[in-house]
């Protein structure tokens, strides 16, 4: 969801990664066409290393359009738990809860349908032990294709053309 009010705008965003099921157990016996969930187990199950997780994404930019096709951005995300879906269970206790980073970066148009990113990001939680990165630049290209676009309009008039000059004597 966003907002413009001048030359800034404000973008929030929420979401999350809901697992559906549970990992598929190893110790099922290897019966192609039968779904695992039937299988009979050939030993006991070695317990799990990771569990799946809910994981819930908060983040939030404002950006400044300096001049026409060049623009600062600012951003937040807060993320939970700390490592995502796949939760390791020898880290319950020690790892963070929650992850935190801010970035910030620009953003140029090369031409009209050319855009480069440029971002710094910077994990908040600076402790050695479970610190995901130190840092992460990122640069992202986008390319807007609008031959697609126009190419289903194009085959409509064509369709138009000929059934007109079926039509006529």
């Amino acid at each position: 969801m966003g907002y413009l009010l001048g030359k800034f705008s404000f973008v929030g965003r929420i979401s999350g990664i809901f697992p559906l099921s549970k990992s598929q157990p190893t110790n099922l016996q290897d019966n192609d066409g039968i779904v695992y969930w039937l299988r009979n187990p050939s030993s006991l199950p070695p317990e799990e290393t990771y569990i799946l997780k809910k994981t819930s994404l908060f983040s939030g930019y404002v950006t400044y359009l300096w001049k026409s096709g060049f623009s600062f951005f600012t951003g937040f995300l807060y993320r939970t738990p700390y490592e995502g879906v796949d939760f390791k269970r020898t880290n319950q206790g020690k790892v963070p809860t929650i992850f935190r980073e801010v970035s910030f970066g620009f953003s140029a148009n090369i031409s009209e349908k050319l855009n480069f990113n440029l971002s710094y990001r910077h994990p908040l939680y600076r402790g050695n032990d479970y610190r995901l990165y130190d840092y992460a630049i990122t640069a992202a290209i986008s390319i807007e294709i609008s031959e697609l676009e126009n190419s289903g309009s194009k085959l409509k008039e064509e369709v138009k053309k000929e059934s007109t000059e079926l039509e006529t004597p």
